[in-house]
């Protein structure tokens, strides 16, 4: 019987192995999508449903692309478009976007540099301000800072690689994909032993990123073709894929963090 996607903190407490009492099997987790409510075990490789784990650890279902992509965008930034059939996911968009209230609104975002994308007030010092604050830290590295060291630090920090587990509890042979990596078809991923990783992924565990970011996104169908489902995880650590998420994967890609 197979367990409801578990948090953070129960997947933890699972990969501890810590005992637990026998209690009845609980009932399949359902993913609320509207008006109506997909329980896992009625998700398939060829079910068109679209599910996000919010910063919360909760999940959002969709039946239509466009209202997901609007969703990932509001909640973490994430941009993503229709390309030929697939799925694109922008990896490295997480937190540029509407998510995260940094970028101000179209209005602001003029060359006056009046905008939060700006932080500049003088003429066209909107792309050269703040964002990020490049400018001032090219211009700190030339003069020998040592602001370089600190930058590469903080990226390490926040960098968030991504391992995944052919067995629940994030056991049995793995692989880990790097920030804002994919994999486009799993059926070309090897595994030790023989085999290969299509229809393999159990468990997840992302480490590093930002607290509630985006840590990873799976895909049903070979290069996220549409048509099937698409799962995004945030950067919780530990989770666990039940019904018919788990072993049904044939795609992967992980956030920058």
């Amino acid at each position: 019987m197979k367990r409801i996607m578990a948090s953070a903190a129960a997947a933890t407490l699972l990969a501890a192995g810590t005992a637990t009492p026998a209690l009845a099997a609980p009932p399949p987790m359902c993913i609320e999508t509207g008006d109506s409510c997909v329980t896992v075990d009625e998700i398939g490789e060829n079910s068109e449903i679209y599910v996000g784990q919010k910063p919360d650890g909760s999940m959002q279902g969709f039946t239509g692309f466009a209202d997901f992509a609007d969703w990932a965008g509001d909640t973490y930034g994430i941009s993503m478009s229709l390309r030929g059939g697939s799925i694109h996911v922008d990896l490295a968009s997480a937190g540029n976007g509407r998510g995260d209230g940094d970028n101000g609104d179209d209005s602001d975002s003029d060359d006056s540099g009046n905008g939060n994308r700006g932080g500049g007030d003088g003429d066209n010092d909107g792309r050269r301000g703040d964002n990020g604050d490049r400018h001032g830290d090219r211009h700190g590295n030339r003069h020998g800072n040592g602001h370089g060291d600190d930058r590469l630090a903080w990226s390490a920090r926040k960098a968030q690689f991504t391992t995944f587990y052919d067995r629940p509890n994030l056991s049995g042979p793995s692989f880990v994909v790097a920030p804002n990596d994919t994999v486009d078809d799993l059926n070309d991923l090897r595994k030790p032993g023989g085999g290969d990783w299509n229809n393999e992924i159990s468990s997840v565990r992302v480490v590093g990123g930002n607290a509630g970011s985006p840590g990873a996104v799976l895909c049903a169908r070979v290069s996220c073709k549409k048509g099937g489902w698409v799962l995004i995880l945030n950067n919780s650590d530990e989770t666990q894929l039940v019904g018919g998420f788990a072993n049904s994967a044939s795609f992967v890609g992980v956030f920058a963090g």
